[in-house]
C-alpha cells in the first residue's frame, strides 16, 4: 500500500475535536482507527488536554463513551468534575481505571477490554502514561524483549481501534540526551515506529504548545494555548 492510499483510508477515519485552535493544525482533529502519541515533560498540560479531549469526546458523540488508563498517578477527579461540571448526565460515559501493574494491565488491555468494546460503544482510549507500562519489568528484560511487548501491545490496540473506529491516545514521557541534553520522547525509536501520530506539550514560561511531530496527513505545525480554571482557552498576545 502506498502513501496516497493510505491517506484515503485515513481519511475516511472520524476525527474528534480538541479545541479549535487544535482542531485547525490537526485538520479536525485526533483521528480514529489510528494510534496517537501525546509526550511531554511532567506539568506541562499532558492530562488537561486529555480530559479535555475526553469531556469534548463524550459531549460530541453522546451516544458513546470513553476508558481513560492511567498506569501511574490517578486522574485528578476532583480537577476532571470541575471541568465537567456542566455536564453532570455525562459522568457514567466516562471509565476511569487505574492499573499500576503490568499484570493487571495486560489483564485489562488483552481480556476485558474487547469484550467491553463489543458490549458498549467507545469513541476514545487514553493511556496514561505508556511508560510505566514497562517499568516494573524494566530490569529484567533485554531490548528485544521490550520491544516485542510494545510492538504486541500496539498491533494489539491498532486492530481494536481499527475494528471499532476508536481514537486510541498514548502519554509518553520524555527522557534527556546524554549528548546535546535535549528531550526526546520516552521508549525510544522502536516505539517510534509503533504509533501513527505524535504530539508534544511543552511549557515555556506562561506559555504552553501544541505541537504535532509525526504525521503524514498534516503539516508538522504548532499552537499556543492557556490552561485556566474552566478548561484549555487559546493563547492570547
Amino acid at each position: 500500500m502506498n502513501l496516497q492510499q493510505l491517506m484515503e483510508i485515513e481519511s475516511k477515519f472520524e476525527q474528534l475535536s480538541i479545541i479549535p485552535i487544535f482542531d485547525e493544525i490537526l485538520n479536525g482533529g485526533i483521528q480514529t482507527g489510528i494510534l496517537t502519541e501525546l509526550y511531554g515533560e511532567a506539568g506541562c498540560g499532558k492530562t488537561h488536554v486529555c480530559m479535555t479531549l475526553m469531556i469534548n469526546t463524550i459531549i460530541n458523540y453522546k451516544t458513546s463513551r470513553v476508558i481513560y488508563i492511567s498506569t501511574a498517578k490517578q486522574l485528578q477527579q476532583d480537577r476532571f468534575n470541575q471541568l465537567l461540571y456542566k455536564f453532570t448526565n455525562l459522568f457514567n460515559k466516562c471509565i476511569i481505571q487505574h492499573l499500576n501493574n503490568t499484570k493487571f494491565m495486560d489483564e485489562y488491555i488483552y481480556e476485558q477490554l474487547p469484550t467491553l468494546l463489543e458490549q458498549y460503544q467507545f469513541k476514545l482510549i487514553i493511556i496514561d502514561n505508556i511508560t510505566t507500562y514497562l517499568q516494573e519489568l524494566q530490569l529484567t528484560l533485554n531490548q528485544m524483549q521490550k520491544t516485542s511487548i510494545l510492538k504486541k501491545f500496539s498491533n494489539h490496540l491498532r486492530r481494536l481501534a481499527k475494528k471499532h473506529n476508536i481514537a486510541v491516545l498514548f502519554v509518553n514521557n520524555v527522557v534527556a540526551s546524554t549528548q546535546n541534553n535535549k528531550l526526546y520522547p520516552a521508549l525510544g525509536i522502536k516505539w517510534s515506529e509503533m504509533i501513527d501520530e505524535r504530539i508534544q506539550v511543552e511549557k515555556k514560561g506562561m506559555i504552553r504548545y501544541f505541537r504535532i511531530d509525526i504525521s503524514h496527513r498534516v503539516a508538522l505545525d504548532d499552537a499556543t494555548f492557556t490552561i485556566q480554571e474552566s478548561g484549555i482557552y487559546p493563547q492570547v498576545d
